[in-house]
């Protein structure tokens, strides 16, 4: 670290700013870390964000320096990779702030899990294990808003990108030795893309209410309206969405109707603050559901009735995942969860949109696991290598179907 990011840790001016955006364009790659406020809030607010390149390291401070354009070209600067760890409240994060996901991306945590450091290593774990530094973490429950920050919250917040960079190209190392950097790419790609489509617009966020496939049709129409005005007030007022109205009672609204203050009023576990401040508001919202025409009422997915897989198909998957895993020394759990298994297991022929059945993971795992369901292959300890793994049936080929059915 240089000695001027010693003295003056903060970016406080726009030349300041720009001056550091020269050197990571140069560089072609910083570090990148936020702190934020998230409790009692709609969405998180941004206390600083801290960043390095190369070996100076700084703050910036969104309450001084006010404007961030140039930051924010950065962000979205595809020659200059952005690197994190455990990133992706970062992401969304500035994605809400520049309503656009920051690419490319490195994220470090993402990446050590593919090379045998466990699934979701902390980020001074990773020091530690990569740099042979130990760091003090005391300030992880600190109000970032305070002002001015105390010389400890300043140490802290500075620690969490200095040697990010640094591990970052160990990890790098060991990508390419192990030959899976693209692995950590095609992962990246998919943390992008996920937060691209977080955004869920007013009208559909009644899904996402806890038990909304309760109601019927005409109900249904009554909580779109309300989970949709829900949502704009808890934005407004930057409060959790349940602080408004909880879940429950929105589905309870929606299933009850009141037509009138006084049969709001009759349902109990409605805030009768929420009443008096915003009755007009509940009540036009429930009329605009109960007249929804009849062809226009939200529909709820049939779901086909299924069978669920025998535990101990799911076991056996279980025991192909974990092998192919420890082949490769990853955990397991990066390759799939076991409500992944159970969903394959069910249906093996099923067009599922499963991370387990694309790319890497595929390529690794995805494959033995339907070769095994389909009779293809089987399971067995191979003592010369002392592990287990699957075999190839005599006889079969991949894509063949065995004549036998999968155990019930």
């Amino acid at each position: 670290m240089t000695e001027s990011a010693l003295h003056s840790p903060f970016i406080r001016t726009t030349q300041q700013l720009r001056a550091f955006c020269t050197r990571a364009r140069a560089a072609q790659r910083f570090g990148l870390d936020t702190e934020f406020i998230s409790e009692r809030r709609f969405s998180p607010e941004l206390g600083i964000i801290q960043v390095s390149v190369e070996d100076e390291c700084a703050i910036i401070d969104p309450t001084e320096l006010t404007h961030l354009d140039a930051f924010f070209e950065i962000l979205s600067d595809s020659c200059v990779e952005k690197v994190f760890h455990a990133g992706r409240q970062d992401l969304e994060i500035l994605c809400r702030m520049t309503g656009r996901v920051p690419t490319p991306i490195f994220d470090t945590q993402v990446a050590a899990a593919l090379v045998g450091y466990g699934e979701q290593i902390s980020y001074a774990r990773l020091v530690e294990e990569t740099m042979g530094v130990t760091l003090c973490k005391t300030e992880g429950f600190t109000d970032w808003h305070a002002r001015p920050l105390s010389r400890e919250q300043v140490e802290y917040a500075l620690d969490d990108v200095r040697y990010l960079l640094p591990a970052a190209a160990r990890i790098r190392e060991d990508l390419q030795s192990a030959g899976r950097l693209s692995w950590a790419e095609e992962e990246f790609a998919r943390v992008v893309d996920e937060i691209g489509v977080l955004k869920t617009p007013p009208q559909e966020r009644y899904r996402q209410v806890r038990h909304w496939s309760s109601l019927s049709r005409r109900h249904l129409a009554v909580l779109r309206e309300l989970a949709s005005w829900r949502e704009t007030a808890a934005e407004e007022k930057n409060r959790p969405r349940g602080r408004v109205i909880p879940d429950e009672v929105l589905v309870e609204l929606a299933r009850r109707a009141p037509a009138s203050i006084e049969e709001l009023e009759q349902i109990r576990a409605l805030n009768p603050g929420i009443v008096k401040r915003h009755a007009r508001e509940l009540l036009a919202a429930i009329e605009r559901g109960m007249n929804v025409p009849d062809q226009d009422l939200p529909r709820i997915p049939k779901r086909k009735a299924k069978a669920a897989p025998s535990p101990g198909l799911v076991d056996l998957l279980t025991t192909v995942l974990r092998a192919c895993a420890e082949q490769v020394r990853v955990a397991p759990g990066i390759l799939a969860r076991r409500s992944e298994l159970e969903a394959i297991a069910a249906d093996p022929d099923a067009d599922l949109d499963l991370p387990i059945l694309q790319g890497w993971r595929y390529e690794l795992a995805g494959h033995e696991l339907l070769d095994v369901l389909h009779g293809i292959r089987y399971v067995g300890y191979d003592e010369s290598e002392g592990r287990i793994k699957t075999f190839l049936r005599e006889g079969m080929a991949k894509g063949e179907q065995a004549d036998f059915q999968i155990p019930e």
